[in-house]
């Protein structure tokens, strides 16, 4: 995996660490508890399914500064030479603490905003709402608060444009493209089927989008990576669609064009973990990697198959209680009293102690005493999760109460055994270590594959994070090059709840010294 020279390209640019191929309410709408009252200001429930407005100009109480660009960055002080504390992204705007602008390094007008921190006025910005590149730009953006700011696809060898191209420039870019489109129109027509369509086009919409180019983006400005063909295997983002020179084009989250006859989209995932409280307690159970047999007790305590197995991902409590059948020890579980083998479950046991030696609620004790960090400062909720390579679970906690559970895929390395009883090392590095930054959207590449605007993402060692995975639903399973991958669910709840807290407005904020407590991940085996 390669390294990056420092905190500025870590938000604009992590490597690719994964496999291709608030105070009110108590839970969200997917059944998720949400964060307490440190939580990030503004933030509504997680609502996969819901269709949030987009990027709107907020209510205005007092003057703001607006990006107009990906990466604005913020400084600690007036210069724009030093190492940043955080950025905008495009379409955010954060409110201005001092209305007059101090001259700076760098820059002729730098504005204090809030909560800290200092953003300069200059091409990048504004402090008109109705600036029309702001505008435009407001049109096009991700949608706010929500595990699905953007749509997704996997790359058929995809190339970006920076203008709607005329067929004549689609020719010279496209190897065989009128043999493309026509098994395009036979696809709209019903005329291939599975086996007949081409393997580029398999999985891939060939819907049209039935509207035609807003001029918001011509009016936007240029913000577009300069990456001209995306590898098959890499992954792209999007909010807009519309139909021009006989094809549907999609308009990237940073506002290039794609044809959608070359992006395959992904379905949305629901898988996700469960808020523990009084009726879901560790331990818990899941399947892992495929269904597995239930087993059911007659009155003559004799056991055998159920007719229903447990799905993959399953996920159950338990009883304690145990009981021999053959060479097998099952389980009792909690769901109408239903048993399982015990190789068939993966359980979730909280940590005997916390990384700074307290006690945690719940655990049974017998696990070693082992001070990894002092305690967290008593201003900050004391977060820290936990999350077992081999196991392929986390569970959050807040001091010594567990609050959180879930599987993830954490990194992938070198396979030792395959088959059956698949044997895989992990590329994960096993430690204590805290959360480095809060990053809502990062592109992650490592050679030619690229995973654009991976949502949620939290380094904690190095360029290895805590981020979504919106391209698999292989949760308990190594599927990543490193990383710990979380379904988008589950990262958009551990975002949010994650110190430290993502002042409103902003989209990314790094770890220092004004940022406050930052949230301990302990990776074990």
């Amino acid at each position: 995996m390669p390294r990056l020279p420092g905190p500025l390209l870590l938000a604009a640019v992590l490597p690719a660490c994964t496999g291709s191929a608030l105070p009110e309410a108590t839970t969200d709408a997917g059944g998720l508890p949400l964060p307490s009252a440190t939580a990030e200001a503004g933030a509504s429930a997680a609502c996969p399914d819901a269709s949030p407005t987009a990027a709107d100009a907020p209510i205005e109480t007092q003057a703001r500064i607006y990006s107009k660009r990906r990466h604005v960055w913020i400084q600690p002080t007036p210069s724009a030479r030093g190492p940043w504390i955080g950025f905008l992204g495009l379409g955010d705007a954060v409110a201005i603490r001092e209305p007059k602008p101090v001259r700076g390094d760098g820059c002729a007008a730098f504005y204090a905003i809030e909560p800290r921190g200092w953003v300069c006025l200059d091409a990048r910005t504004t402090l008109d709402p109705a600036d029309p590149e702001y505008a435009a730009i407001l049109k096009l953006a991700p949608l706010k608060d929500t595990a699905w700011p953007l749509e997704y696809g996997e790359s058929r060898e995809t190339p970006r444009y920076w203008t709607v191209p005329s067929r004549a420039q689609q020719r010279a870019r496209e190897w065989r493209l009128d043999d493309h489109l026509a098994s395009v129109a036979r696809m709209r027509a019903g005329e291939l089927d599975a086996e007949q369509t081409p393997r580029m086009l398999r999985g891939v919409d060939t819907t049209e989008a039935g509207v035609g180019l807003d001029d918001a983006w011509a009016r936007a400005p240029v913000v577009h990576e300069y990456r001209t063909n995306i590898r098959a295997g890499s992954t792209i983002s999007w909010a807009n669609a519309f139909d021009a020179e006989g094809r549907t084009w999609l308009i990237t989250a940073d506002l290039a064009l794609v044809p959608k006859d070359k992006v395959a989209p992904f379905p949305h995932v629901d898988f996700q973990g469960v808020a523990l409280d009084e009726r879901a307690k560790l331990p818990l159970a899941y399947t892992r990697f495929r269904s597995r047999t239930a087993y059911e007790r007659s009155a003559q305590d004799a056991f055998s198959p159920a007719s229903e197995p447990w799905p993959r991902l399953a996920r159950f409590g338990l009883t304690g209680e145990q009981a021999p059948f053959g060479a097998r020890t099952l389980l009792q579980t909690s769901d109408r009293g239903r048993w399982i083998d015990r190789k068939d479950a993966t359980i979730l046991r909280p940590s005997s102690f916390t990384p700074w030696g307290e006690p945690v609620e719940g655990a049974d004790g017998t696990g070693p005493r082992v001070v990894h960090r002092p305690p967290p400062p008593a201003s900050s909720r004391g977060t820290w999760v936990e999350v077992s390579v081999h196991g392929g679970w986390m569970i959050a906690y807040e001091r010594t109460r567990p609050v959180f559970a879930t599987l993830v895929s954490p990194g992938r390395g070198r396979t030792i055994r395959g088959g059956e009883d698949e044997e895989v090392e992990s590329a994960t590095p096993p430690g204590v270590f805290n959360i480095q930054g809060k990053y809502r959207t990062s592109t992650m590449a490592v050679t030619e594959i690229v995973h654009f605007d991976v949502t949620f993402a939290m380094p904690f060692s190095g360029t290895i994070a805590l981020h979504s995975a919106y391209w698999h639903n292989r949760w308990g399973e190594k599927a990543s090059m490193g990383c710990v991958n979380l379904s988008p669910i589950d990262a958009f709840w551990l975002f949010r709840w994650a110190e430290p807290e993502l002042p409103a407005g902003w989209h990314g904020v790094s770890v220092n010294d004004g940022s406050g407590y930052a949230t301990m991940v302990v990776v074990h085996g």
